[in-house]
């Protein structure tokens, strides 16, 4: 009783410092004492055994301190809720102090589904800190604001905080903490069965022996951490099905023996945002039989025992990282039996053994645009054991210190491989193993084995590879490598365009006992040691070897090169362009681009090249072995740059083919459209169905070891020069040495080299065969006696006799042109009426532009715009004219006289007359001089209606002409002559327009077509001794449409001048020339009998002119003149200078 009264006493004076509300209502009670609904335990005062029931109580705030003994409500709490409280309010400390049982002591326990709608801690609050006691706060109710500020401490002998819903609510509406909350012997918090909204930690969450944060078969709407979550084992732990729906981490979590994050057992984070640092002793984040549906990781993940990250029999659904993922000590991403819809890394992903790892696997979409590597003895990326990635796009880099990327396993396969920047690998950059697939494989950037090849796939398969980037075995250590290394596998197609190159040490490419089926090369190909290299190794762009190692189709339009750059080396194929060997097999191999080899370009050797079409270079001897059927040389771009042997081969030529090495196969057929210069002798049979040149750029000797054969339709071209003459052919004239029969039908065609017609009385040989000539055909070009036998000691042999005569590009050409010339000169220099050299006459002025291509710029100059003005024209002219097939080019010089007079009929009407001598000389290209008196009447008429003329035009001309010409009689040079005449008829009509775009300044365009004709006599052409050519009469017509803009500038002695000093032209315009036939004359040597055919090849040509020139006045009447006309195109040229005085009377 005594003791009973002493503590009521004492409690009694303790009341003022507690703040007791009045007892009416008392759900708090301290010591088993009621003391109302709201406490208050201030500073100096202890409150002990505090708890409260029933559903009134309001608040309970302690200032000063907090504790229990071993006996508040049967439990070892300071504070126990055993009823709802508004708020719980901690400035100072709630602690347990050990008394009977050390090892049960708490701080604050919510015991059941009750209610506290607000817990704010800035004191301390401490289960048991001296030993392994309860939790500091326990709650097994709902809290609906849950705070620990900065100056707060949550610290528990077992949990800092436990959530744990069991059969009770378990619930946190929003927990912060912004100072510590700590476990000492289990984990910081500790969400068991539970619920929370929102947790967010700008403070320090501290497990000292478990997790910082454990999760078990509960929920979190949303955790967002930017102070840290330190653990001895996992940073957080999700157990049990439990889930995330947000995790947002500014902060720092960290593991130092377990994970950083750690999902097990079902549990599910739907999102996860990291911008800082989660670090793992063992792995960043572990995820087991888990998911995840978006990680987002703008900072770094560290595994610093293990995997940055692990997936095992889970799903993450995005992936995005934009920071570091960094496994220390084995892989970046490790995903085992899992599944990656999308993942897009714009950061580093890095591990030691590999950068990712996938076993059984799947990742729908990957995306790099930053760095995957393993820096230690890994791969970049290792997909093995039936793993699939749907798509990968690379714009970053992916590198190994093994390889960069490899597949390897049954059922591994990559859907689109997309790479534009680097895959690199130490070994090699991208590895293809034991029955892996790509589908698709583009490639535009780079991929590289820095020591071994750039690709290398064995015992798989490669869909499509699109090369327009570069693929290289680098050899950086000395290795032999490839670029492409394919052992039994196949490449369905395989299409490079780029010029960066498939490139190795050793091999371009290197097919062994696999396929390709087909190959399509637009860029460049390469195989080859350096040029200081010492190596005896066989080097290719290509190489196809091994039985059942085939390349069904072949095409290259690029580059494909081989260099082995050791000329001393024992290997004779060392650098070859393609090597097909030990069973390899090439069905067709389209070429026209440029295959290469330092040795070979193309070798075979117990190999089969089926089929080898070329209009492209073939750079280097050529050995077919006895593998191909035929060597199809094509187009006239074809080229063989060294020897071919086939001893199966036939070559068949389909257009122009020019040898360039020698020739030893079974036949070579020139097609129909096939043309074939033979500088190099043949070993096989040839068969001329086009056109054989024998050594066309030199007189040669060629020998063919076997038949010659030219049918019906083809034609053999023989080269000759002036000094021909028995007993020198092979030097003054073409010579075949035939080992086998010679049958020739067709054509055979001499042509002079030195452009000198040359005759011989005494046979010439041009075939020498011991197994017999026979000639059935014709001939072109010369005229004579030709023998099927010629002299004694020459049996078998074919040749000519009498006089040979080439005269094509020589006898009439440059007469022909300068009377065609002629004409148009005439008529641009009788244009038609315009204005006078004054301003006030400019507004006939278009009259002066009447003809399209008017000698520039002189139709400045013209008459009065009354009366009827006579006027005359000196004109001068100098130029050139390009050859073309057989018609000789030629430079000349003219001088002409042309005098007109003009009259006005009515306002839009006028006409003119005109009259005019010219002389011309032409000295031909072709050891020739032309020269032509002509004298030429004519007639125009122009309508004039505002600024648009109209122009006709009507001229004929009679041409005389002295020839002469150089040729060769036996060896002796002599000159022949000429005299024939010509008449000459041309029209022509024009239309055009002047715009004046400002003072002085005009535009013109206009339009014409022209028409001429030349009849030229027959005439006979005469040399000493017994030369004597006829030519009968011969008839040519042309005509031209040109479209042109003139643009002259005026220039006046002043300002206010009416008189016009000077005017600059500039004309730029297009002509199309057009021929009826090409010039051809029926001639005959007299005396000799038959007629043949001389022929030039007259070719429509599209041409562009130009004009510019200068005109000065000296008066209204009178003007001299200076231009340059010309028109040219890709093969074509001719140009004049003019000059000329005008004046008008």
């Amino acid at each position: 009783m005594k003791l009973k009264m002493l503590y009521a006493a004492m409690f009694a004076t303790a009341m003022p410092a507690l703040m007791l509300s009045p007892l009416a209502s008392a759900d708090i009670s301290v010591e088993g004492s009621s003391v109302g609904n709201n406490l208050t335990v201030s500073s100096g005062n202890t409150a002990t055994n505090i708890r409260v029931t029933g559903t009134t109580a309001q608040s309970i705030q302690i200032d000063a301190g907090a504790t229990a003994d071993n006996d508040n409500a049967s439990s070892n709490y300071a504070i126990v809720l055993d009823g709802n409280l508004d708020s719980l309010t901690n400035n100072g400390t709630i602690t347990a102090t050990p008394v009977g049982d050390p090892d049960m002591q708490g701080a604050i326990d919510m015991d059941g589904d009750f209610l506290l709608d607000s817990f704010i801690n800035s004191g301390s609050v401490i289960g048991d800190p001296t030993a392994d006691g309860l939790d500091a706060i326990s709650i097994e109710g709902t809290v609906s604001t849950f705070t620990n500020t900065d100056t707060g401490q949550l610290i528990g002998g077992d949990d800092g905080v436990r959530i744990d819903g069991g059969t009770y609510t378990g619930h946190v509406g929003t927990l912060s903490n912004a100072g510590l909350i700590k476990g000492k012997d289990d984990d910081g918090i500790q969400i068991d069965d539970a619920t929370v909204n929102n947790l967010n930690n700008s403070g320090l969450i501290v497990s000292e022996v478990d997790n910082g944060i454990e999760i078990d078969a509960s929920s979190i709407l949303s955790l967002n951490n930017s102070g840290a979550i330190t653990a001895e084992d996992d940073g957080l732990n999700l157990d049990n099905a439990a889930s995330i729906d947000t995790l947002n981490n500014s902060g720092q979590i960290t593991a130092l023996n377990g994970d950083g994050i750690d999902l097990i057992d079902g549990s599910i984070l739907s999102t996860i945002t990291n911008n800082n640092i989660i670090i793992g002793g063992d792995v960043g984040i572990e995820i087991s039989d888990s998911s995840i549906a978006l990680l987002t990781n703008s900072g770094i993940i560290t595994g610093q025992g293990d995997d940055a990250i692990n997936l095992d029999s889970s799903t993450i659904h995005t992936l995005n990282n934009l920071g570091t993922i960094d496994g220390e000590v084995d892989t970046g991403l490790d995903i085992i039996d899992s599944t990656i819809t999308t993942l897009n890394n714009s950061g580093t992903i890095t591990g030691i053994t590999d950068g990712i790892y996938l076993d059984n696997s799947t990742i729908s979409s990957l995306t790099n645009s930053d760095s995957i590597t393993a820096s230690g003895s890994g791969d970049g990326i290792d997909l093995t054991n039936g793993t699939t990635i749907t798509s990968l796009n690379n714009t970053g880099t992916i590198s190994g210190t093994d390889n960069g990327l490899e597949l390897s396993d049954t059922g591994t396969l990559i859907g689109l491989l997309n790479n534009t920047q680097t895959i690199s690998g130490g070994d090699s950059g991208l590895d293809i193993r034991a029955d892996a697939a790509i589908n698709s494989l583009d490639n535009s950037g780079t991929i590289i084995g820095l020591d071994d090849d750039g690709l290398r796939i064995d015992a798989s398969t490669i869909t499509l590879l699109d090369n327009s980037g570069t693929i290289e075995g680098a050899g950086a250590s000395g290795f032999d490598t490839s670029g492409i290394y394919a052992s039994d596998s196949t490449i369905t197609t395989l299409i490079n365009s780029s010029m960066n190159s498939i490139r190795g040490t050793d091999h371009g490419i290197y097919l062994d006992t696999g396929t390709i089926n087909d190959l399509t090369n637009t860029g460049l190909i390469y195989g080859g040691d350096s040029p200081s290299t010492t190596s005896d190794d066989t080097d290719s762009g290509i190489t196809v070897t091994g039985a059942g190692s085939l390349i069904s189709s072949l095409t290259n339009s690029g580059i494909i090169s081989g260099y082995d750059g050791d000329a001393d080396s024992d290997a004779s194929n060392d650098g070859s362009g393609i090597i097909i060997d030990s069973g390899g097999v090439i069905t067709t191999l389209d070429n026209s681009g440029t295959i290469i080899g330092d040795d070979y370009a193309i070798y075979v050797s117990s190999g089969t090249l089926t089929t080898l079409n070329n209009s492209g270079i073939l750079n280097g001897d050529i050995d077919l072995d006895s593998s191909t059927t035929n060597l199809n040389i094509i187009g006239d771009n074809a080229r063989i740059i060294g020897s071919t042997i086939g001893t199966d081969t036939t070559v068949n030529i389909n257009g122009n083919f020019s040898t360039e090495g020698s020739f030893d196969i079974l036949t070579m057929n020139i097609d129909a459209n096939g043309d074939l210069s033979l500088n190099h002798d043949i070993a096989g049979n040839l068969t001329n169905n086009g056109a054989l040149q024998i050594s066309p750029n030199s007189i040669n000797t060629i020998n063919i070891d076997g038949s010659l054969t030219q049918n019906s339709g083809a034609t053999m071209f023989v080269d000759y020069d002036q000094n021909l003459s028995p007993g020198n052919e092979g030097t003054n004239s073409d010579l075949l040495v035939i080992t086998g029969s010679a049958d020739i039908s067709g054509t055979v065609r001499f042509i002079s080299k030195d452009m000198i017609d040359a005759a011989s009385t005494n046979p010439i040989r041009i075939i020498d065969t011991s197994g017999g000539a026979t000639f059935i055909g014709t001939i072109d070009g010369i005229k004579g006696n030709f023998e099927e036998l010629s002299a004694a000691g020459h049996a078998g042999s074919l040749g000519f006799a009498g006089f040979a005569t080439d005269p094509n590009p020589v006898a009439v050409n440059a007469s022909d042109s300068i009377a065609l010339n002629n004409s148009a000169l005439f008529l641009s220099g009788s244009c038609g009426f315009s204005s006078n050299n004054e301003a006030e006459g400019r507004s006939a002025g278009t009259y002066r532009h009447s003809h399209s291509d008017c000698l520039t710029p002189s139709r400045n100059l013209l008459s009065y715009t009354d009366g009827n003005p006579a006027w005359g024209r000196i004109i001068l002219s100098q130029g050139s004219q390009q050859s073309e097939p057989g018609i000789s080019g030629y430079d000349f010089n003219t001088i002409g006289l042309i005098a007109g007079r003009s009259r006005i009929l009515d306002e839009h009407w006028s006409e003119g007359f005109s009259i005019g001598l010219i002389n011309s000389k032409a000295e031909k290209h072709s050891w020739g001089t032309d020269q032509a008196d002509s004298i030429y009447v004519g007639w125009q008429r122009d309508y004039l209606e505002e600024d648009r003329f109209y122009n006709f035009s009507l001229a004929i001309g009679y041409n005389q002409f002295d020839l002469e010409r150089r040729v060769s009689i036996d060896g002796v040079p002599v000159t022949s002559s000429a005299r024939p005449h010509a008449w000459t008829l041309a029209a022509k009509a024009t239309i055009g327009e002047e715009w004046q775009t400002e003072k002085d300044t005009y535009a013109r365009p206009s339009a014409s077509l022209s028409w001429s004709r030349m009849q030229k006599s027959a005439y006979q052409e005469t040399g000493a001794g017994d030369f004597s050519l006829k030519l009968d009469e011969e008839t040519l017509d042309e005509l031209r449409a040109d479209v042109a803009v003139e643009v002259s500038m005026d220039q006046r002695a002043d300002e206010n001048s009416e008189q016009i000093d000077s005017t600059l032209a500039l004309s730029l315009g297009i002509s199309a020339r057009l021929k009826k036939d090409d010039r051809r004359y029926n001639a005959s040597f007299i005396g000799f009998g038959d007629d043949f055919t001389i022929q030039g090849d007259d070719e429509n040509r599209i041409l562009m002119r130009y004009g510019i020139g200068w005109t000065r006045h000296y008066s209204p009447t009178s003007n001299f003149f200076i231009g340059l006309d010309g028109a040219m195109n890709n093969d074509y040229h001719e140009h004049q200078l003019n000059v000329g005085f005008r004046h008008v009377w």
